[in-house]
């Protein structure tokens, strides 16, 4: 931040490379840096005459504890001072004018502080598996300082990697191996906290298990077989292949799935070898295995109708027996009395279902399962 000031204080006193009847009378005008970065702070003094012209000027700091400074340029009658840290300056400004005997005057002014130094704290360490090697996740928070801030990591082993970050705040760093991390900070002002250190844990890889959990036949045209699989341990993502299958099978060969019961339907009838891998093929041997999808007997639905006698009026009643097909079976009243009032359509998986309370009268009653065989 800068800022300016006039300086009006006068301290006259004779000075040897002047001579004349009259003082030299000038102005002093400060302008202000304020330190963003230790060390970095600027003052600029300039001396103007409402008179004779200045010939000669001597521009000088002088710090609280009494240490002179001279301008690193003097253009004219402009000083430059840079590289102030913070803190109190007393300016002493000599000059004579044309014709005019040699005056002094000086005055005070302050260089702020708007930088304070960075810190960086841990807030979490976090591993995770990055081709087959553990790789470290470190969360920080970085207070103070000035951006942007370079960061660097460095283990026991001589690994060491470099992010730039380009804000204050939380942020995430990753990809470092396991052992020992050194974490370094350095602000765009040269600033750096001490080194703060964490331990990265190698993870341990329990060995792929993995087997067939169960295998749907093949039931009737529109019911391909399927085949579900359970998947855990090992690394992710898993990798399923069908090596063999029947010509008539035109799905996907591979996919690509996480743990649980990863799942491969559309297949039609005939033996399939499928393998399965994990992200780091963390076993001894391939899992493979050989799946039979095999063409279950489409026998057409039939149906037992037993009719019981009507105790109390409400109608007889009567039970289905279902033989064959496959379940579920959908059982739809098509042509029924006219006093009858109840649902029309009913679907069961059990083969034996009696209903109660029909009216008497005449019905006809239509059967199929689930590949429509009625």
């Amino acid at each position: 931040m800068k800022r300016i000031e006039l300086i009006l204080l006068l301290i006259s006193f004779m000075l040897p490379f002047g001579a004349a009847n009259a003082q030299c009378s000038f102005d002093i005008e400060t302008e202000v840096t304020d330190a963003s970065c230790p060390g970095n702070g600027k003052i600029v003094v300039r001396l103007s005459s409402s008179g004779e012209p200045i010939t000669q000027r001597i521009v000088r700091l002088k710090t609280g504890s009494g240490i002179e400074l001279s301008p690193e340029r003097t253009v004219d009658n402009t000083a430059y001072f840079s590289g102030l840290v913070p803190g109190e300056y007393e300016i002493v400004a000599d000059a004579a004018c044309e014709g005019e005997q040699a005056a002094t005057r000086g005055g005070r002014v302050t260089v702020h502080p708007t930088y304070h130094l960075p810190y960086v704290y841990v807030v979490s360490v976090s591993n995770f598996i990055h081709d087959c090697v553990t790789k470290g996740s470190i969360v920080i928070d970085i207070i103070g300082g000035r951006a942007p801030y370079q960061i660097m990591t460095a283990n026991d082993n001589g690994e060491t990697l470099t992010f730039l970050i380009e804000s204050p705040g939380r942020h995430e760093i990753s990809g470092m191996s396991a052992g020992l991390c050194n974490i370094t900070l350095t602000d765009a002002c040269g600033s750096s906290p001490p080194t703060v250190r964490r331990q990265i844990d190698e993870i341990v890889i329990s060995p792929l298990n993995t087997f067939v959990h169960s295998i749907n036949n093949y039931s009737c045209p529109h019911i391909s077989g399927s085949v579900y699989f359970h998947v855990k341990d090992g690394v992710i993502p898993y990798r399923i292949k069908i090596k063999e299958h029947p010509a008539e099978y035109g799905g996907q060969t591979e996919f690509v799935t996480g743990p649980g019961y990863p799942y491969i339907g559309n297949m039609p009838e005939g033996e399939y070898v499928i393998s399965i891998v994990d992200g780091c093929h963390s076993y001894d041997v391939e899992p493979e295995f050989t799946v039979n999808i095999q063409k279950k007997d489409e026998n057409r639905v039939s149906a037992t109708i037993t009719e019981y006698s009507d105790c109390d009026g409400s109608g007889d009643p009567f039970e289905i027996k279902l033989h064959g097909g496959a379940a579920p079976y959908r059982i739809e009243m098509l042509d029924v009395p006219e006093e009858f009032n109840k649902e029309r359509v009913y679907e069961t998986n059990q083969t034996e279902i009696t209903f109660f309370g029909f009216p008497l009268g005449d019905y006809l009653i239509g059967i199929t399962d689930m590949c429509n065989a009625e």
